[in-house]
């Protein structure tokens, strides 16, 4: 896999968790109201938490390979911008652990009447986590096409030299 070699994991990898977080919210309301309405076992909610544990695991990814990849951009990117991006990404990925969490506990406890409301605590989390998820894409989507990071993958000639062209963040 070439984007392994050539440093390129992160954007290969911040696609899974910011589109987990985006459709969560939306399935875990589903379930619970199914669930409530008892259309659907307790179980069910396993479905949510899967979702959960894996936006969170591909979000640790996401902000692991972030980090071993900043060096290499941050030589074109405003330093402002590139550390917008990264606070943004690691508050998304705490708050999907808080989900993630939130929601384990709330299926490990689908037998007792305590599970719903965690269950819900889960799914207004999720509702938060898709609004940081949505920020943490909006900034890296700005250091891609605003501020040119992608050229850190050129030839080392272009990836040398600056191009970002707001200089708002200076």
């Amino acid at each position: 896999m070439a984007f392994m070699q050539d440093g390129l994991l992160h954007p290969a990898l911040v696609h899974v968790p910011i589109g987990l977080a985006l459709v969560t919210p939306f399935v875990a309301l589903m379930v619970l109201v199914a669930w409530r309405r008892g259309s659907w076992p307790a179980s069910s909610w396993a479905v949510v938490v899967m979702l959960q544990a894996v936006m969170f695991g591909f979000s640790v990814a996401a902000t692991r390979t972030g980090e071993a990849e900043e060096e290499r951009v941050e030589r074109i990117v405003p330093e402002k911008a590139l550390e917008e991006h990264e606070e943004a990404g690691e508050r998304f990925m705490w708050v999907a652990g808080v989900e993630f969490a939130l929601g384990a506990v709330a299926w490990g406890l689908r037998a007792s009447p305590v599970s719903v409301p965690v269950a819900i605590a889960s799914t207004l989390v999720a509702v938060g986590g898709a609004a940081f998820a949505f920020r943490t894409g909006a900034l890296g989507g700005e250091l891609v096409y605003r501020h040119g990071a992608a050229e850190a993958w050129r030839s080392p000639e272009v990836s040398s030299t600056p191009v970002s062209g707001d200089e708002s963040y200076d």
